[in-house]
């Protein structure tokens, strides 16, 4: 149902851009008809000069002014370019002058690299519990078809509501535990 939806607004959204463009392309042919010969060659002339403008100068200078702007700000704050982000917890000292392969070949990865190589190599899940999940859709979405519903559908209606589920029962059992006293026992 959603995806016939999604599908009749598509085509109307289609339908209405080429109905206006062409409306617009009506009235600019009808115009450039009725011009005299004197007229003509003024106005293909401006039309020339706004094309070129448009699709030429001002993309070149948004692209000049743009890459200008970022170089004095890295000019006049070197900081910002030469370290990440301190969410990201990423150690760009570790880099100094010597790429990875060379610091691995020559056994100086640090501890730290180390621990956030793990880390990353961490995340996700596994084929069981990927397909555990799968063997649960049926009870988390019932109406659930694997030909018909789409990501975004499974997204919304299962793993969402099932990590706010978990999120207030965690929250649920710390609460508990800290009112009865249970988290020193």
């Amino acid at each position: 149902w959603q995806l016939r939806l999604l599908h009749f607004k598509d085509a109307c959204f289609w339908t209405l851009g080429v109905l206006v463009s062409s409306i617009q392309l009506l009235v600019i042919i009808a115009f450039l008809a009725n011009l005299s010969e004197v007229d003509e060659w003024k106005w293909l002339i401006s039309f020339a000069v706004v094309l070129v403008r448009k699709m030429l100068l001002v993309p070149l200078l948004a692209c000049l002014f743009a890459s200008l702007g970022t170089e004095i700000a890295a000019w006049s704050q070197p900081s910002i370019v030469s370290q990440p982000p301190k969410k990201l917890g990423l150690d760009m000292d570790l880099l100094e002058g010597k790429a990875v392969l060379e610091m691995e070949e020559e056994g100086e990865l640090t501890e730290t690299w180390t621990q956030k190589v793990e880390e990353l190599a961490q995340r996700g899940i596994t084929i069981r519990q990927l397909l555990d999940f799968y063997a649960s859709l049926g009870t988390l979405m019932p109406h659930f078809d694997p030909d018909r519903s789409t990501t975004h559908d499974v997204v919304r209606q299962a793993i969402i509501p099932n990590s706010l589920h978990y999120r207030n029962w965690r929250t649920f059992m710390v609460v508990v535990h800290q009112a009865s006293d249970l988290a020193a026992m």
